[in-house]
């Protein structure tokens, strides 16, 4: 086992890199995706309130 990962410790470290990279990414989407919703939400609130009723 110490030999494998003696073997290569750059590609060790490369994949520690894209995993913490995939990582930051799918944070970001995500974050990215709550905005829209909340964006999108807010749109359509707006929308409807300003139709009131009169009478």
């Amino acid at each position: 086992m110490a030999f494998a990962q003696a073997s290569d410790p750059a590609a060790t470290q490369m994949t520690h890199a894209n995993k913490k990279a995939v990582k930051e990414q799918s944070k970001a989407d995500k974050k990215a995706a709550m905005a829209q919703a909340k964006a999108d939400k807010k749109k359509r609130t707006n929308g409807r309130s300003g139709r009131r009723r009169q009478g």
